[in-house]
């Protein structure tokens, strides 16, 4: 069974908690003070590890060459402040990104286990099953192994024919095909964070996409559901259940 308001929720908790991050970092940016206060404790802790080091009786030479090197520091780091936190408001988005994105891909799968447990004749027909396994392990079991291996399977293929999949095989298009162009912008991006570029810049509008991805096709994906298995797909508001609602009242 896929609950919708379980999805939403755990959807729109993520959103929310990178939001209140990303506000955070920017009023903390904001704040000289904050900022002043990282620079001292920064160069306070330099110092200290010299004075850890530092030996009795140290030359009045070597102590202002630390002295100086202390102030460079400071000076150093509250020129470079300002961009380490840009840094991290990247790093949120990045994350942000890669979260959206593992949400999706695992509610895709659950849309597809489900549609196949509910209808096991959509399972490929040419797959052959010896009768002593069938037998061995029984029929019920059977079709749960086979449905994870599509499952796994469609995992693995690209984005384009992932959504053709589901179109032909389950019945479901993602919005007639429109948004897979949309769908691969946010994954290829996330593949490329993780796996070649972890100092890619990932935008505000990158993630905007990303969120929309992540609500709204999964969302489509079982109001469709819903229509053929209301029961499975609980919470959808499918078109059948808003005119059976509809006609009741009247």
């Amino acid at each position: 069974m896929i609950d919708a308001n379980q999805y939403l929720l755990r959807l729109m908790s993520v959103i929310e908690q990178f939001k209140l991050a990303k506000r955070m970092v920017s009023t903390f940016s904001a704040s000289s003070g904050d900022l002043a206060a990282i620079v001292n404790e920064e160069s306070l802790a330099l110092q200290n590890q010299f004075d850890r080091l530092s030996v009795p009786n140290v030359s009045e030479e070597i102590a202002q060459r630390r002295e100086h090197l202390v102030q460079k520091y400071s000076q150093q780091l509250q020129a470079e402040l300002p961009n380490r936190i840009a840094h991290v408001g990247n790093r949120l988005n990045q994350n942000e990104l890669i979260l959206l994105v593992a949400l999706f891909e695992a509610q895709m799968k659950d849309i597809q286990r489900e549609i196949l447990r509910q209808e096991p004749a959509l399972l490929k027909p040419d797959r052959m099953i010896p009768l002593g396994r069938i037998v061995a392990v029984g029929r019920d079991a059977i079709v749960e192994e086979e449905i994870e291996r599509e499952v796994q399977e469609v995992d693995r293929k690209s984005v384009a024919d992932r959504a053709q999949y589901f179109e032909r095989r389950l019945r479901i298009d993602w919005f007639g095909g429109h948004v897979v162009s949309i769908v691969k912008e946010s994954l290829d991006l996330r593949n490329r964070v993780i796996h070649a570029e972890p100092d890619l810049q990932v935008s505000d509008t990158d993630v905007d996409t990303a969120r929309w991805v992540t609500f709204a096709v999964p969302y489509y994906c079982c109001l469709r559901a819903s229509e053929r298995y209301p029961v499975a797909f609980p919470g959808w508001i499918s078109k059948t259940a808003s005119a059976q609602g509809g006609s009741d009242g009247a």
